[in-house]
C-alpha cells in the first residue's frame, strides 16, 4: 500500500525547472535587443554623444593649453626701490626781538595833509618823563605778542602830575577797568589829545589851558608789565597819529 501511494505521488509531481538551453537563448536575445536599442538611441542623438566626448576631452585640452603657456621671465636683478619721501621738518618759528617798528606810512600821509594853521601853535609835553614805548607796531610785554600801539608811553613815578598838551575843552572823562582814568581834550581843527592811566582831577566840560593839571599817574592793568607811565594818544579827525611828531 505504501508503494502504491509513493507511485501516485511520483506520477503527479511536476518536473523540476532547470536552466536549459531555451532559457539561455531567451536571456541572450533580451540583452541583444537592449544593446540594439541603445545603439539606435545614440545614433539618433549625435549631439548627446558629442557633448559626452567634449566633456571627456576638456581636462586633456586644459593640460595642453597650460603646457603651451610661456614661462615667466626670470629677473636677474631685484627691482629698484622707489625713492621714499623725506619727512618734512617743521619750520622753526623765528622769534623777533622786542624792538619797536617804524611808524606806518599812513601816519606820514596824515601829517602831510594837515594844515599847520589847524594845529595848536605849540604842544606841551604832558610830563617830564622820557619815552618808554613809542607809537606804532611793536612788542607788547603785557600781552606777549606784536601789536599796534596807538599812543606814546612816558615813564613817570606813580603820583606824577599830568598836564594838558594844549588849550581846549574836556569833552570826556571816564574810568575804565583796564586803563584807569581817561581824559579827552578837544583842541579844535579836528585835534584831540587823550590821556590814559590817571587819577582824575578834572571834570567833563571844563575849559583848560596848556599846562593845566588833568590828573596824576597811577598803575593800570592794560600795560601792567611796563614800569609806571602815562599813555598819551593824539587824534586828528578821529585817526590816531604819532604824538612824538608834534611835540
Amino acid at each position: 500500500m505504501n508503494e502504491h501511494h509513493d507511485e501516485q505521488n511520483l506520477r503527479h509531481r511536476p518536473p523540476a525547472r532547470r536552466f536549459g538551453d531555451g532559457e539561455r537563448w531567451r536571456w541572450l536575445t533580451t540583452a541583444a535587443v537592449i544593446m540594439l536599442l541603445v545603439g539606435v538611441f545614440t545614433y539618433q542623438n549625435p549631439q548627446l554623444w558629442q557633448e559626452e566626448q567634449q566633456v571627456s576631452e576638456q581636462p586633456q585640452q586644459q593640460l595642453q593649453q597650460l603646457a603651451q603657456l610661456p614661462e615667466p621671465p626670470v629677473a636677474d636683478e631685484p627691482p629698484a626701490e622707489l625713492p621714499q619721501e623725506q619727512p618734512q621738518q617743521p619750520q622753526q618759528q623765528v622769534q623777533r626781538p622786542p624792538t619797536q617798528v617804524d611808524v606806518p606810512p599812513q601816519v606820514e600821509q596824515l601829517a602831510a595833509a594837515v594844515a599847520v594853521s589847524a594845529a595848536p601853535e605849540s604842544w606841551l609835553k604832558p610830563l617830564a618823563g622820557g619815552l618808554q614805548r613809542s607809537y606804532g607796531f611793536g612788542f607788547d610785554h603785557t600781552c606777549g605778542d606784536y601789536r599796534f600801539h596807538s599812543g606814546a608811553d612816558y615813564a613817570a613815578p606813580v603820583g606824577s602830575k599830568v598836564q594838558a598838551m594844549a588849550a581846549g575843552t574836556v569833552t570826556e572823562v571816564t574810568e575804565d577797568a583796564l586803563w584807569g582814568g581817561v581824559v579827552t581834550v578837544t583842541h579844535g581843527g579836528g585835534w584831540q589829545s587823550i590821556y590814559k592811566g590817571l587819577v582824575l582831577q578834572v571834570k567833563e566840560g571844563a575849559a583848560v589851558e596848556a599846562g593845566d593839571v588833568l590828573g596824576s599817574v597811577m598803575e593800570f592793568a592794560a600795560e601792567s608789565a611796563q614800569e609806571s607811565h602815562l599813555h598819551v594818544e593824539l587824534h586828528l579827525e578821529e585817526e590816531c597819529v604819532d604824538p612824538e611828531a608834534w611835540l
